[in-house]
């Protein structure tokens, strides 16, 4: 019996340290800066019920079909972020929630794969991508619409 709780206790204890370790040699990483990387963080990703409800009061937008984008110039609540965004799929247009779930997943990978092409000349902005479509198109279509809307949204916010 007295055994059983030893072996217990030393897997637990090694359950314990395997985060730790894995943490350490992310935080070794300095050259960490969440605008470069190819990752969608939960850091940026729009959540904010008043940032949105301020998004569609006073935000502008730009369309490439099938992504329409609405953003605004805006004060986000973390540090360092240069953008917000965040991704909608209407009920009205696609009714079954595992559809809405797909599109809303190939939204995210193109906007991860393609925010790079963010320019937002040293400020912030909050963002919804929307898809108006009634069509699931594929990935490289999405991708494709996705690297036409963030040219026009760079092209919206420089001054001419």
């Amino acid at each position: 019996m007295e055994e059983g709780i030893v072996l217990f206790y030393k897997s637990v204890q090694r359950i314990k340290t395997q985060p730790l370790r894995l943490g350490f040699l992310f935080a070794e990483n300095t050259n960490f800066t969440p605008a470069m990387n190819q990752n969608y963080p939960k850091i940026e990703k729009l959540k904010s019920k008043k940032l949105i409800d301020h998004l569609f009061e006073e935000g502008r937008s730009v369309k490439a079909f099938p992504l329409r984008m609405v953003f605004v110039e805006t004060t986000l609540p973390f540090d360092g972020i240069p953008v917000q965004a965040g991704v909608s799929v209407s009920k009205r247009n696609h009714k079954l929630a595992v559809t809405r779930n797909r599109i809303k997943r190939l939204l995210r990978e193109a906007y991860r794969l393609e925010k790079k092409k963010l320019d937002t000349k040293g400020t912030t902005f909050a963002l919804l991508i929307i898809y108006t479509s009634r069509d699931v198109l594929s990935q490289k279509e999405v991708s494709k619409a996705m690297v036409k809307l963030l040219n026009r949204f760079n092209d919206a916010i420089t001054p001419s």
